[in-house]
């Protein structure tokens, strides 16, 4: 992609996906120094995208959404000039691994960010930690916010613990989402403290996590789901007229190892209060600063997963019913 300064600037461009576009360079985005309407901004995969390129971008003025997942050359440097942005609300730099804990910390600078993707850092130093997580709280009025990544890969530089989700929780009142994917110190004090104290809280995913997520967390999990609600339904006049939503919308509770649950955990959830409105996609966090639907309930629940290694062993061919449920242990 080479230079086309007069064109973009004459298609008045509010979004713009540039996304898996390989082979661009920093020089590809000198002509979008000039698109001062653009307000959504997507480099997912531009991996020969750098510090420089960034630095082009912070002459946005109306940029209030930026992609940079897996740009494998944006380091500290980079996220430095975002600084300059003054209506950026959303930043996602899952998985670029040139990013240190000290380039997440700075983005403390970036006053106006509401919704930002930390996923993926951290395979090769660590980027995310309690300390970094109480610090991006304190100075950002947070809404969406995703941590973590593989439980495998880097796993070792993963350091939040319920120390920093609780953290989260008392100084961002105002989070709607919170994603939680591979985390191994985390357990149910951190989840329950989640669930309980963020009454706007409406979507909830804990992925992959350690042994200390478990059952335990399932009880205060529904409690907040039907308070919220109740809460909500109490309110509803006043909460119409501001155009928010209440209680948890979105659950995701898949391919954590330990939480074993039972008949009744899952009985309890799927007697959840459901949602007023028609239900609508699962929602995505690239796109949160648009918002989420009206209304309050459940609607979208994800639980269970499994291991290859705890299956039972199939029973030969033609054994019958019998053997299977044996197999099973049933």
């Amino acid at each position: 992609i080479g230079p086309a300064g007069p064109l973009v600037q004459a298609l008045g461009l509010r979004v713009l996906c540039l996304a898996r576009c390989v082979h661009m360079s920093d020089a590809g985005l000198l002509p979008l120094a000039h698109l001062t309407s653009l307000s959504s901004l997507d480099l997912t995969g531009c991996v020969a995208v750098s510090d420089v390129g960034i630095m082009v971008l912070a002459r946005l003025p109306a940029l209030a959404l930026l992609e940079l997942a897996w740009c494998l050359k944006v380091s500290n440097a980079g996220l430095r000039a975002l600084a300059m942005l003054p209506r950026l609300a959303h930043l996602s730099i899952s998985g670029c691994p040139l990013v240190s804990e000290a380039g997440v910390r700075g983005l403390t600078a970036v006053s106006s960010l509401r919704s930002i993707d930390l996923t993926y850092l951290g395979t090769h130093r660590t980027a995310v930690t309690d300390a970094t997580l109480a610090a991006l709280a304190t100075h950002l009025d947070l809404t969406h916010v995703a941590l973590g990544g593989s439980s495998d890969v880097g796993a070792s530089t993963l350091r939040v613990s319920d120390t920093g989700l609780m953290a989260l929780a008392e100084a961002c009142p105002h989070l709607k989402a919170v994603t939680l994917l591979g985390l191994r110190d985390v357990t149910d004090a951190g989840v329950v403290a989640l669930a309980a104290s963020l009454t706007a809280l409406t979507a909830l995913v804990v992925r992959s996590c350690g042994p200390g997520v478990t059952r335990g967390c399932i009880g205060a999990v529904a409690a907040a789901v039907t308070r919220h609600v109740q809460r909500g339904a109490d309110d509803r006049g006043d909460h119409h007229a501001s155009g928010g939503s209440y209680g948890l919308q979105e659950l995701n509770l898949l391919y954590n190892p330990f939480l074993e649950l039972l008949d009744e955990d899952v009985a309890r959830l799927c007697a959840l209060p459901p949602k007023a409105s028609a239900a609508r996609p699962l929602y995505a966090l690239q796109h949160s600063v648009r918002g989420v639907s009206n209304g309050g309930g459940l609607y979208n629940l994800g639980l269970g997963g499994f291991l290859a290694s705890q299956l039972p062993p199939l029973p030969p061919p033609g054994a019958g019913l019998g053997a299977l449920v044996g197999a099973a242990g049933g």
